[in-house]
């Protein structure tokens, strides 16, 4: 039978320029004279990155108002007249078609094309990439699904780029779930073989962008004595910015309306305007937008029959009677009720016009006839356009398959794929994988197809033309090399109340298929485990048989049964009324990289048991519970951690010490601030940042020592001390017990003298405190400006630019606070505040 789909193409959809926002507000006059002479493309040869210089130019009598677009396969700009000829740069990446061209935006559909074809600047690769499923999030970031294929590249990864940035490198065995977060209605997205110029490239839609597609306009109510006529106007939209539209033409706007008011009638059109497209731009996103490429009516005689490019697409179907089923598509204008179609005599329909797809048929398909497709009108009989198609048979033979995979070491690099094929077929054929659908033409077989999943091999390959000419290709992997698991043991931990006991075990593995294996106790599954490259696995709280004189432990990958190990370990004794509980390790540092540790726990037996302590795999000592807490020292490194054991005659108790002495001793950040400063006597507040562990320092100012003070107090006021403008002062700090931990702070000379700058400065500060904040006057000599609680924190940092300064209180706590200012020495100055 035969099936008609229908792609009615009455526009088509253009983004991205930022004129448009201006259409319906901006008078501008445009010449309607179409003038692209002589155009031409040189191609140069291929340069070093594998790319290609490409020259465009072109005469005209009326140089556009506006600009002209250049337009390539992969993207396009805008030039002005004077830029041309104009050079371009294309990737001769083997694998795009390209057409370049020319549009002049100030004239509608006056553009011209060159197809140059696929540009080949190395002959070793081909890449090509699908995105598929792309889809909107509700974070507005976009997810899709890629998958990449390459041939004639021993590369193992490609880069992928977005807008020209680099965004991520991938293996070419990952089939790649994309999260992009861009702004833009299109994003470009270019995948290139690593390290290589073997490139190719896509521009996916953004769906969560406003679009306005599909767009369909037919001539309504056109009136010669008025000479004037109105459009009926349809499209579709997507994520729409607002909820109306306005539709004009530059400097003549026809109206505002609702998308929910679609269709919509357009006009009054006047005879004897320009014919410039009709563009629709929503209210408020001037990125979404579309266009009719509409030529102003003359008379209404002009309206006619706008069928063009009809053609049938490709033999879609053969059912088992060897009747065809085919695809159909053409371009029209025309909206009326609908058309029929004619097949050798036989009608169908009718049909109304932008439905996608149409069924017809079925009709016989015996290789020898070949058939005449007519669309005719139902509004104007005389509205027909018609086409042959060549003769279809349904019958052909795929056979002789052979298929030979490819190794590195277990991973599965490619596959050649060769087959016969015989009967009326195509010239080319699909082949669907779990990842992707690639096509081919049969004159490239044996293929080599990359990119497959590391399990059994299925393919599905099917003609092109005839979709009941197919085959299913099942093929066992064999890169798969042999599971080995080996060492297995399993160890007690310690008893956990009676029956019930903690455990560990470890093995090693090669070749395993699957990261996960199952853990079986006594002939029944425990549960599942993740493989992990190092470390123990724990078995916590089983319940165990007491009265086995030995248990049977067993692991094998979850895919693979028979790739098992065994462990047989002698009877778990987890049921004699025993407990060792709240164990306690006080670790001390000591100063030779030993540490003392007080160890502790609990025991449910008498005072007098005995137990063995093994720490490290070495017996330590036999000691009876009463003796506990015991002492012990060790020698030890910075940091780590050291196993030990309490053995009792039924009890078992395994843990570790834990230790860290590696923390340093810290002293910085000293701050020394001016407290007061009259008749030749200061005070200050020091502060400093360090080690949370430390108790105490020693003060000493000038080698001599002030006073020893608690680190909790900081900040501490000292003084007073001689501000005469001579004596030089050095402040260290020396944290007690530590020699090593010392900072020292330079504060040189201080003047207190009644005329003293720093006197003068500070008694001519002022300020007041107000509902919703403190105003400060006479700062201007200092350079930065901070307000500082009783604890020491900075709450609020400013720049100094003037003389005044208000600082909001926002949800600050009444009570005393510091304002400190630093001068451009480098010294503070403090004074009090109440908030």
């Amino acid at each position: 039978m035969y099936i008609i789909k229908l792609n009615l193409m009455t526009t088509y959809l253009f983004r991205g320029l930022a004129f448009l926002t201006a259409v319906f507000i901006t008078s501008v006059t445009i010449s309607a004279q179409c003038s692209l002479e002589n155009f031409s493309v040189t191609v140069s040869d291929c340069q070093g990155d594998n790319s290609v210089n490409v020259i465009i130019d072109f005469d005209t009598d009326s140089p556009s108002s506006i600009g002209y677009q250049v337009i390539t396969t992969t993207g396009f700009t805008v030039v002005q007249i004077d830029e041309f000829p104009y050079t371009i740069s294309l990737d001769g990446n083997c694998v795009t078609d390209y057409n370049v061209g020319i549009k002049d935006l100030s004239v509608a559909d006056c553009e011209v094309s060159e197809n140059i074809g696929v540009i080949c600047c190395t002959n070793t690769c081909e890449l090509n990439f699908n995105v598929e499923d792309i889809q909107c999030e509700e974070d507005q970031s976009i997810t899709a699904q890629m998958s990449v294929t390459v041939a004639g590249s021993s590369a193992d990864s490609f880069d992928l780029y977005t807008n020209n940035e680099f965004f991520e490198r991938q293996s070419f065995f990952e089939f790649l779930t994309l999260e992009l977060d861009f702004n833009e209605p299109v994003l470009n997205l270019a995948v290139c073989v690593a390290n290589t110029m073997c490139c190719d490239t896509m521009d996916i839609v953004n769906p969560c962008s406003c679009n306005i597609t599909d767009i369909h306009a037919a001539v309504l109510d056109c009136d010669d004595d008025l000479e004037n006529y109105y459009l009926r106007v349809d499209f579709d939209s997507t994520l729409p910015s607002s909820d109306s539209f306005n539709i004009g033409r530059p400097g003549n706007a026809l109206g505002t309306h609702a998308y929910a008011d679609l269709p919509v009638r357009v006009g009054p059109i006047s005879m004897d305007e320009d014919d410039n497209d009709i563009f629709i731009l929503d209210q408020t996103d001037a990125f979404c937008f579309g266009f009719i490429p509409h030529i102003t009516l003359d008379s209404c005689d002009a309206i006619s029959c706008q069928f063009t490019d009809l053609e049938v697409d490709a033999v879609i179907d053969c059912d088992d009677s060897g009747d065809a089923t085919f695809t159909l598509s053409f371009n029209t204008s025309v909206e009326s009720q609908g058309f029929l179609v004619d097949i050798d005599g036989q009608s169908f329909g009718p049909f109304a016009y932008g439905l996608s797809e149409y069924s017809i048929g079925p009709l016989p398909a015996d290789g020898v006839s070949a058939s005449t497709v007519i669309v005719t009108d139902l509004d104007d009989p005389d509205c027909v356009l018609g086409v042959e198609v060549a003769p279809v048979f349904c019958d052909c033979d795929i056979s002789n398959i052979d298929i030979i995979q490819f190794c590195n070491e277990d991973v599965l690099t490619s596959v050649l794929l060769d087959f016969d094929a015989s009967g009326s077929i195509s010239d080319s054929f699909d082949i669907v994988s779990s990842v992707s659908t690639d096509r081919h033409a049969y004159t490239d077989l044996p293929i080599n197809i990359f990119g497959l999943p590391t399990a059994d091999i299925s393919l599905e390959v099917f003609d092109a033309n005839n979709g009941s000419c197919s085959l299913l290709i099942m093929q066992p992997l064999e890169c798969v090399l042999e599971c080995e698991i080996s060492n297995f043991e399993v160890e007690l931990l310690s008893c956990e109340g009676l029956g019930f006991a903690n455990l560990t075990f470890n093995f090693d593995f090669d070749d395993l298929t699957t990261d996960t294996i199952v853990l079986s106790y006594n002939g029944n599954a425990l549960g599942n485990y993740i493989v992990q490259d190092t470390g123990n696995y724990v078995i916590p709280f089983l319940e165990v048989d007491c009265e086995l004189d030995f248990n049977s432990f067993s692991i094998a990958p979850i895919n693979d049964p028979d790739c098992i190990a065994e462990f047989a370990m002698p009877n778990i004794d987890c049921c004699t009324p025993c407990m060792i509980d709240s164990t306690e390790t006080i670790v001390t540092c000591l100063d030779n990289f030993s540490i003392a540790v007080l160890l502790d726990f609990d025991y449910d037996g008498e005072p007098t048991d005995a137990f063995d302590l093994v720490i490290d795999n070495a017996l330590f000592g036999t000691f009876n519970y009463d003796q506990i807490p015991i002492s012990i020292s060790l020698d030890a490194v910075e940091q780590g951690e050291i196993p030990f054991t309490v053995e009792f005659e039924d009890c078992i108790l395994n843990d570790i010490i834990a230790y860290d002495c590696t923390e340093e001793c810290i002293v910085e950040n000293i701050q020394l601030d001016t407290l007061t400063c009259d008749n030749g006597m200061f005070t200050a507040a020091i502060n400093f940042d360090h080690s949370e562990s430390n108790d105490s320092f020693l003060l000493l100012v000038n080698d001599i020592s002030d006073n020893t003070y608690a680190l909790d107090d900081l900040p501490i006021e000292i003084g007073p001390l001689e501000g005469d403008g001579v004596t030089e002062y050095t402040f260290i700090i020396s944290v007690v017990g530590i020699e090593s931990c010392i900072g020292t702070f330079e504060l040189g000379t201080l003047d207190c003298g009644p005329n003293s700058i720093e006197d003068y400065i500070i008694n001519n500060i002022t300020w007041s405190t107000l509902s919703d904040g403190i105003l400060l006057n006479g700062i201007a000599p200092f350079q930065r400006i901070s307000l500082i609680n009783l604890q020491g924190r900075v709450i609020h940092q400013n720049t100094i630019t003037s003389d005044q300064l208000f600082i909001e209180n926002r949800d600050l706590m009444h009570g005393l606070y510091f304002i400190r200012l630093q001068d451009e020495e480098g010294h503070f100055h403090t004074f009090k505040v109440i908030l």
